[in-house]
C-alpha cells in the first residue's frame, strides 16, 4: 500500500506518531502528493536546514499558491526567516534564551503544561 502523508487528515491530527513512524521506516524522504517533501530523519533535516538552496521564506508563498490561503502566522516567526533576517533577529533575542534563563523558566512552563493537561 502506497504511503500518503496528508498533514490535514483528521486521523493524523488526532495522533501523528504512527504516521511519523511509518514515514521514518518506509519513506524517510517522502514526496507528498500535495506537492511538498517530508524529511523524517534528523540527519536529513539538519542537512536541509543548513543548505542555502532550501529557503524557508518561500514556504508561505507555496502554501498560499497551493491551497489558496496562508495559515495565520505562517512566515511571521523568526524561525520562518532566512539569513540575513534570521541572523539579525537571532542576535536580538539570543540573550533571552541562554541555558540559565531557560532553566529559570522551567517551573513556570511546567505549571502551564500541568494546568493544560489537567483540563
Amino acid at each position: 500500500m502506497a504511503l500518503v502523508f496528508n498533514p490535514m487528515d483528521p486521523e493524523f491530527l488526532a495522533d501523528p506518531y504512527p504516521m511519523y513512524h511509518r514515514l521514518r521506516t518506509e519513506d524517510p524522504v517522502h514526496h507528498s502528493p500535495l506537492g511538498f517533501w517530508v524529511l523524517t530523519r534528523y540527519e536529513d533535516v539538519v542537512a536541509a536546514l543548513r543548505d542555502p538552496r532550501f529557503a524557508k521564506e518561500a514556504i508561505a508563498a507555496f502554501v498560499a499558491a497551493r491551497f489558496g490561503m496562508t495559515p495565520p502566522g505562517l512566515g511571521l516567526s523568526m524561525l520562518d526567516r532566512d539569513p540575513p533576517d534570521h541572523t539579525r533577529l537571532r542576535g536580538l533575542v539570543s540573550k533571552a534564551f541562554t541555558p540559565r534563563v531557560v532553566e529559570a523558566l522551567r517551573g513556570h512552563v511546567e505549571a502551564i503544561v500541568k494546568g493544560l493537561l489537567d483540563r
